[in-house]
């Protein structure tokens, strides 16, 4: 019964189809057709991301090339007698995540425009100003959207960075102490995009930028602080050691929980960037804060003390011991059983599998 069903749908594909039947000329044509209704999809797609521009919702597809939920996408049409829209304001395509990859395939997704960088330098000081002023929050939110998309449109070397970085750089930190949640949330984003795009310019301002960041890690809210954490380990891979450890030094020396472990955190981090002569050298003024930390009564603090010393002694070993002798004894205790769990994982790793 399958063959036979089988036989007879693919027959009816094959048959050709049925002649339309001929409208008299008396007949009156049919009435055009009515517009579909707009793409609500492509509406709230476009709304998620931030841009607001009314004109904007209705013509694009939504982000990924998926079908709106009716199956139909409205064409665009020029208007030739409307200005053009902000180039600023339409969304900055992404890499899609992979399971939206296959709707990709059926619809290509809309090109990257470029824009020539004499437009963003013009552009520039209405945004600055508009971030500096009294602008509610909604506006510096556009603002602040638009100078990350300026980072991933641009080259290092444009002039808009050329000329006004320094003071885009202090307008999207000062954000990162706005009352506004939201205008936070879009000010480290912006941060890291910043510090991804054109890293070499942060290299004038580093100390400036890290303690300006170790702020921003203590919000209240976690998706910014957990947001300036990964700015800072941005920051600390295309800085120099010396100068981020110089800046972390007398912050574990003087702050408190968060700031305080967040310090210790990236110090661990910088360890392994040093070779030994060089953390050797550093030895005395970097071991007396951490030592003082170790006493900290917060777990998290004692905790990150443990790892940064376990750090140390994989790259100095025994060159490390002399040092720890200020250690109480359940201290010392405590930095020895890490130290063997470390080197015994990493022993683990590099013995081959066993056939």
């Amino acid at each position: 019964m399958r063959d036979a069903d089988l036989d007879a749908s693919l027959a009816a594909l094959n048959r050709p189809p049925r002649p339309q039947s001929v409208r008299s000329a008396t007949e009156a044509p049919p009435p055009p057709p009515s517009h579909p209704p707009p793409n609500e999809m492509a509406d709230d797609a476009l709304h998620n991301t931030g841009h607001i521009s009314p004109r904007m919702r209705t013509q694009h597809p939504p982000r990924g090339g998926a079908p709106a939920a009716s199956g139909y996408t409205r064409p665009v049409e020029e208007d030739r007698t409307a200005p053009p829209p902000d180039p600023a304001l339409r969304p900055v395509q992404r890499p899609l995540p992979p399971h939206q990859q296959a709707n990709a395939a059926v619809e290509p997704p809309q090109p990257l425009l470029s824009f020539k960088s004499e437009d963003w330098t013009a552009m520039m000081p209405s945004l600055l100003r508009q971030l500096a002023g009294q602008a509610d929050v909604t506006k510096q939110r556009e603002a602040l959207l638009k100078i990350q998309k300026m980072t991933l449109t641009t080259t290092p070397e444009a002039e808009v960075w050329a000329t006004h970085f320094e003071h885009v750089l202090e307008a999207v930190l000062r954000a990162l102490q706005h009352e506004d949640e939201v205008l936070r949330e879009q000010s480290v984003a912006t941060t890291k995009d910043l510090i991804r795009s054109i890293p070499q310019r942060f290299r004038a301002f580093t100390e400036h930028v890290l303690l300006r960041l170790l702020a921003a890690g203590r919000d209240p809210l976690h998706s910014v602080a957990v947001g300036a954490e990964e700015a800072l380990e941005l920051l600390l891979a295309m800085s120099d050691t010396h100068r981020c450890m110089a800046v972390l030094v007398p912050v574990v020396m003087k702050e408190s929980p968060p700031t305080l472990q967040l310090a210790v955190r990236l110090q661990s981090k910088l360890v392994g960037k040093f070779s030994q002569l060089q953390l050797l050298s550093i030895l005395p003024q970097v071991l007396p804060p951490l030592f003082e930390a170790f006493k900290n009564p917060n777990a998290d603090v004692r905790k990150a003390v443990v790892f940064c010393l376990v750090d140390m002694y994989m790259i100095l070993g025994e060159q490390l011991t002399p040092h720890l002798a200020v250690l109480s004894t359940s201290q010392l205790k405590l930095v020895t059983i890490y130290i063997n769990r470390t080197a015994k994982a990493r022993a683990d790793r590099n013995v081959p599998a066993v056939a």
